[in-house]
């Protein structure tokens, strides 16, 4: 398992920050404690939609890392390309606090 980790992802959470006409905009920023970890990606399923006129793909990932109780659902993972994963699940495998099993996707408009 360890050495099927060998993505760099930052940990990002979102925060809403004023934008100066009464609103807010969603910016992310990375965790402060520990934020770049090491993790095993896996592409699991893909489909795309016409939305809007234009066509909106999603990919699904399985995505897995050491166990750590600060990712949760809404959080996301950076990779060094800077393809961004949303969180969708973060489960500890099997309650032993080892390894994270998280489930990403990452959206596409063209």
């Amino acid at each position: 398992m360890i050495g099927d980790m060998k993505y760099r992802v930052t940990i990002e959470q979102a925060a809403l920050t004023p934008d100066g006409a009464g609103g807010f905009a969603e910016t992310w920023a990375a965790l402060a404690t520990d934020p770049v970890v090491y993790a095993s990606i896996v592409p699991m399923t893909a489909g795309a939609a016409l939305k809007f006129g234009q066509i909106d793909g999603e990919t699904t990932h399985h995505i897995v890392l050491r166990y750590r109780a600060d990712v949760t659902v809404g959080m996301r993972l950076v990779d060094e390309n800077g393809v961004a994963y949303l969180v969708t699940a973060a489960l500890d495998r099997g309650g032993l606090r080892r390894y994270l099993d998280v489930s990403a996707s990452v959206r596409t408009a063209s």
